[in-house]
């Protein structure tokens, strides 16, 4: 990551593109930048809050320094919904950036004519450990016994190898069966295409999605620390204390 901001520099002085590496906003990814450094957001035993241990603080203040100190990168934000998401891609399509953090399922808004990817990177020699998250298929206890067996056919139907694998193909995640890597014309895809196995192969190392015991106060305490960072240019130290004050406390409550 450290050589990621380095590149960017050299990027920016050639004159190649206005920015760097941009880092996609919102906390999650911050978050992931934290574990990628070595950082854990609660303690083993589950009792402790880190989110202000060192691993963090260096991180986020790396990020921050970037942004308004070294000006390398810059942060699209607001708009509606995931305006900001797009932006950042259209930063990077349109050559105004060198390339940007986002999310496997980009893929099928890019091209790969222009681009490639890669595993993220970790940060001061730890290896890369993004969170992989995961989503469901449910059926509705609600629905009558006629839609939970028409859903279930068509869960059924989307998740089966050969589906699956067409469906990694056009958006970027990763199959939702193992089986489907055993689909030849997928098989195919991968090797003419080596981008799109790069989640897969992030995923092997990946940290798995943070489950918050205190229904979203620590979630939430981290949200707004990282705009504080992000987009008010507060030391990372200053605002990860208070997150780590409130999340302790939320944590304690469920704790007693």
């Amino acid at each position: 990551m450290g050589n990621t901001f380095k590149y960017s520099k050299e990027i920016q002085d050639k004159g190649i593109a206005k920015w760097g590496h941009l880092v996609m906003y919102n906390h999650e990814n911050l978050i992931d930048i934290a574990l990628s450094n070595g950082g854990k957001i609660l303690s083993d035993d589950g009792k402790k809050v880190l989110i202000n241990s060192k691993e963090w603080v260096d991180s986020w203040n790396f990020v921050r320094q970037q942004i308004f100190e070294n000006k390398t990168t810059k942060i699209e934000s607001g708009g509606q919904g995931w305006e900001y998401w797009y932006r950042t891609i259209d930063d990077v399509m349109n050559g105004e950036a060198m390339s940007y953090t986002g999310s496997s399922g980009d893929k099928g808004d890019l091209d790969f004519t222009k681009i490639s990817s890669l595993p993220q990177p970790g940060l001061n020699g730890n290896p890369g450990k993004p969170v992989a998250g995961a989503h469901s298929l449910l059926v509705p206890a609600a629905a009558s016994e006629e839609q939970q067996k028409a859903a279930y056919e068509w869960i059924a139907y989307f998740t089966s190898p050969e589906v699956s694998a067409k469906w990694s193909e056009k958006i970027g995640y990763i199959p939702v069966r193992k089986s489907a890597a055993d689909v030849a014309e997928y098989k195919k895809f991968i090797e003419e295409n080596p981008y799109a196995g790069v989640p897969y192969e992030q995923a092997m190392h990946a940290s798995p999605a943070f489950i918050d015991p205190t229904d979203g106060k620590i979630t939430d305490a981290l949200s707004i620390a990282a705009d504080k960072v992000e987009l008010q240019n507060i030391d990372a130290k200053t605002a990860l204390d208070e997150a780590a004050k409130t999340a302790q406390a939320a944590l304690d409550e469920i704790n007693k």
